[in-house]
């Protein structure tokens, strides 16, 4: 648990997913961009706590001492009901119809989902059926294929349409050098989803009066692409 504890009681949570883009600017003041393609990490800056009972958390900071900047983590964003809204699902789908979708097909960076809810099938709220403009993600709401890695941003909203299938454009491309087939399976959706990282910064600690710990500085993850 150790870095996930951190997490849990942080003061703060830094997200970085900015691409990886260079900009230069010309005499003429006009801006020029260029971007590498990558595998987008997910960053985190994790401001812990101001300080920690030494009794309850020496083991945890143990732990975080041994893996050092060197073991892999799964992280969640999810794990206790204050941080709930971070990456809750948006949309107005029940948990069985959310949980009935499959990856139909794959793109670039897309994936085609099959199993949608029913036309005319009852939603979340009861009072409410499913329609071909019912939304199935919300833009932002967090995707992960339950045999994978990796977690996506949904880019833009995806709505159930009046086919069989829907397309979801996703924030990044689809990373393939874990060599999994993702066809068929389903999706993990919004606090389902889990991060894995490897720790970039590790701050030291100090000991305080009262027998309290304090970390000097925050966490910085990274996660890592395989």
């Amino acid at each position: 648990m150790s870095i996930q504890t951190i997490i849990d009681n942080a003061q703060q949570i830094e997200i970085d997913r900015r691409r990886m883009v260079a900009q230069t600017v010309s005499r003429s003041q006009r801006v020029k961009t260029s971007e590498r393609s990558t595998a987008q990490p997910w960053k985190f800056k994790i401001t812990p706590p101001a300080s920690l009972s030494w009794a309850d958390n020496r083991t945890i900071i143990e732990d975080i001492n041994s893996a050092d900047r060197v073991d892999e983590y799964e992280i969640s964003l999810n794990n206790n009901a204050g941080m709930s809204y971070i990456t809750a699902y948006q949309g107005p789908l029940k948990q069985s119809q959310l949980d009935a979708l499959t990856i139909h097909s794959t793109g670039t960076s897309t994936l085609t989902i099959t199993n949608l809810p029913a036309i005319g099938a009852q939603l979340e709220n009861t009072a409410t059926v499913v329609t071909s403009s019912t939304v199935i993600f919300a833009k932002g709401d967090i995707i992960q294929p339950e045999n994978s890695r990796y977690p996506y941003a949904v880019a833009n909203t995806v709505l159930r349409g009046a086919n069989t299938t829907t397309s979801v454009t996703l924030n990044r491309p689809i990373i393939t050098s874990e060599g999994v087939n993702l066809l068929t399976h389903n999706l993990l959706v919004g606090n389902s989803a889990t991060w894995r990282v490897i720790v970039s910064t590790l701050p030291t600690y100090t000991l305080l009066p009262m027998r309290r710990v304090q970390y000097n500085g925050d966490f910085e993850l990274v996660e890592r692409v395989i």
